[in-house]
């Protein structure tokens, strides 16, 4: 309950800090879902684009497979990819997914590798587990980027449309 309780403050600090054009756009507060609402839309592993920077200052993007743990967002990726060196480096990170049923998740953030050594990596491979059946450690050198959320702006056309209950395997 507290994990959700820290996520719909972010949501809501994001709304109030939103630009004017994006409180238009997206609707702010009253097109955005709740965190509950939220954690269930995205249950599982999800699509998002992943944008990183590079060296020379150049941004990277990438469809990646994304979860909410505890009302946290990771990423499952190799140690060794590009968007794992990008983050360490240079931490900065932006997602995005869309769907044409008119839903919209934007964040914006920095994020932290996960190594199998760090506290809350067993909870957070469990949970893709339990979604697609695989652990980031089968994959060799598996982490996780945690992200660390500045801004979370969610847009839903009809948020009645979104249950309000978590869902219960967490």
């Amino acid at each position: 309950m507290e994990d959700l309780v820290r996520l719909q403050e972010l949501i809501d600090d994001s709304a109030r800090r939103a630009s004017p054009s994006l409180r238009a756009s997206f609707g702010l507060p009253a097109q955005s879902l709740s965190a509950a609402q939220l954690v269930r839309r995205c249950d599982g592993v999800f699509q998002v684009v992943l944008a990183t920077v590079t060296a020379s200052g150049a941004p990277r993007c990438a469809p990646v497979g994304a979860l909410f743990v505890a009302g946290r967002l990771y990423v499952p990726t190799g140690a060794g990819s590009h968007r794992a060196r990008n983050i360490a480096e240079r931490p900065a990170l932006s997602m995005s997914l869309s769907d044409e049923l008119g839903f919209a998740l934007i964040v914006h953030g920095r994020g932290q590798i996960m190594g199998s050594s760090d506290s809350g990596f067993a909870a957070v491979e469990d949970a893709q587990y339990r979604a697609r059946r695989t652990r980031v450690s089968d994959w060799g050198q598996g982490v996780f980027i945690a992200v660390e959320a500045e801004s979370l702006f969610t847009y839903a056309r009809d948020p009645a449309a979104y249950p309000q209950a978590a869902p219960v395997s967490r």
